[in-house]
């Protein structure tokens, strides 16, 4: 169900649009899932200790649950590629080559200090 827009003319001619809005748009788009009494009590009790409204806490454990799910599939992704050998060390080398990157702009002997300068390393003295 769409609202009307009406169109009004403000005191210096310009054009406005005003949409109004039934009291049913104005809700949430809502569905009625059943779970346990457990499951319930449970995100009643959740709900209480956070603060939080019981769809607060529904939203934010699918989307973790989601995350989830993508990192299993990741990590079931990386484990095929680890069983054919010769893929495996291709990605191995394509990494190799990355890593020679972190070092792009330094001298030898040079690192990059915790607050972002450039450091010198200092070298042991040989004993003789």
């Amino acid at each position: 169900m769409n609202s009307p827009v009406y169109k009004t003319v403000d005191k210096n001619g310009a054009n406005k649009y005003i949409k109004t809005y039934t009291k049913m748009e104005k809700l949430m788009n809502t569905l009625t899932i059943r779970i346990s009494d457990t499951s319930r009590n449970i995100l009643r009790e959740l709900a209480a200790q956070k603060g939080a409204s019981m769809q607060t806490l529904l939203d934010k454990a699918i989307e973790a649950y989601r995350r989830q799910l993508f990192l299993e599939e990741i990590n079931q992704a990386y484990a095929a590629l680890r069983e054919d050998p010769k893929t495996w060390s291709q990605i191995e080398k394509e990494r190799a080559a990355w890593d020679t990157t972190l070092n792009d702009g330094l001298d030898n002997g040079e690192k990059i200090a915790s607050n972002g300068n450039r450091v010198r390393k200092q070298r042991r003295k040989q004993r003789g």
